[in-house]
């Protein structure tokens, strides 16, 4: 019986077309015969990870009259080369008699990063004798540099919460029931009413936050509450208030500040009650950036502060994309 024997050879081209690492494989076929996965090495395999397509080209002779009958050979690849997938492609060369006859395909890589051959199945009836210059052979192209990686910065400088801005003051004992808003450590100052002291304010532009990942930026406001030894009485709920100029905006050494109605969503951080000698803290859900506009932190009270009592209160508004 006659014999076909073909090298099978991988070339592996990492930068140019004359740098290449061959395989080597030596197999002898019976005419009409098959080889299998079982006698192809496993380590023959072709690493792709950093390319997106690979040409694979096969050149033979046939030593007799057979034409038009078929060498295949069919590949699988793998993501980490032990489990391979064994939906093969196929590299298909037909015999022409006694000539030269070249086959030729292009593969796209995708998502896996091995190639290795899986089957060899030959029906040519006489022998053939593969080409010295181009045995079965592969052709990298195309480097894929960031090696099938997708990035998504968003949980990383997206979803940290930073910090637009700082307020705290303190309240006194017999300060009324009353809507207030926080400076930047003085005593606080209430709504309508002059004061001495500069509120925080907030200048928010909603273009400077822009949309990340399709994710658009929230806010919350993070709140902390401090009692000396004599609780206060009430409760005390923090939110986000536009703040405007009346009129009529403060005498000598003294300036008026209005504020509107709480944003949406910006009043959850509350204390409830608080103890004498406690420490609270608090924070608000997320919620929608409002309309661009000068905004303060404001802090609800619902009852007059207890003789002796005297409270500490700080807030923080921060904004995410997440």
């Amino acid at each position: 019986m006659k014999k076909i024997i073909v090298l099978i050879i991988f070339a592996c081209q990492i930068a140019s077309a004359d740098s290449l690492t061959n395989l080597s494989i030596t197999n002898f076929f019976a005419a009409s015969s098959t080889l299998t996965a079982s006698g192809i090495a496993a380590t023959n395999y072709l690493d792709t990870t950093r390319n997106t397509q690979v040409a694979l080209q096969f050149e033979g002779y046939g030593s007799g009259g057979s034409s038009n009958t078929t060498i295949t050979f069919t590949f699988i690849q793998s993501g980490d080369k032990t489990n391979w997938w064994t939906a093969p492609f196929a590299l298909v060369w037909v015999a022409q008699g006694t000539n030269l006859s070249v086959a030729g395909t292009n593969v796209d890589v995708g998502a896996f990063g091995y190639l290795r051959p899986y089957q060899v199945i030959s029906t040519v009836t006489n022998s053939v004798t593969n080409s010295a210059a181009f045995p079965l052979s592969a052709i990298l192209k195309s480097d894929r540099r960031d090696n099938a990686v997708t990035l998504n910065l968003n949980p990383v400088f997206g979803g940290q919460f930073k910090t637009i801005a700082s307020a705290g003051g303190s309240l006194t004992e017999a300060s009324v029931a009353g809507t207030y808003f926080l400076p930047l450590g003085d005593a606080v100052g209430i709504t309508g009413t002059g004061t001495l002291y500069p509120p925080c304010l907030i200048h928010i532009v909603g273009a400077d936050y822009p949309t990340i990942n399709g994710v658009a930026a929230k806010l919350r406001i993070r709140a902390i509450l401090e009692v000396n030894d004599v609780a206060p009485t009430g409760n005390f709920t923090f939110g986000l208030y536009p703040v405007t100029r009346p009129s009529t905006s403060g005498g000598a050494g003294l300036d008026i500040y209005a504020m509107g109605t709480v944003v949406t969503g910006s009043n959850g951080a509350t204390f409830t009650v608080p103890a004498a000698d406690s420490q609270g803290t608090a924070v608000s859900a997320d919620f929608a950036l409002p309309a661009d506009g000068v905004y303060v932190i404001g802090i609800v009270t619902t009852a007059t502060v207890a003789a002796s009592s005297h409270l500490h209160v700080s807030a923080m508004l921060q904004y995410h994309n997440n």
